[in-house]
């Protein structure tokens, strides 16, 4: 919930309170204007979220 006070994107394990406040990108049965990060429930399905590491690279670069 800070990442998403501060304008970053939140990564959030589907579980609990963050899955009901943290919206995939990837997930087509979500709305358009919700989603706001990215869900996994599995560390190995977060590490083949291509979104994921595209946007990781891009936030790396602008960063230095």
């Amino acid at each position: 919930m800070i990442a998403i006070r501060y304008g970053s994107m939140p990564i959030a394990r589907k579980t609990g309170d963050l899955n009901e406040s943290v919206f995939d990108v990837d997930d087509d049965t979500v709305p358009l204007r919700f989603p706001n990060g990215f869900t996994f429930l599995t560390p190995g399905e977060l590490v083949n979220n291509q979104s994921c590491r595209f946007s990781c690279s891009i936030s790396f670069m602008l960063s230095n």
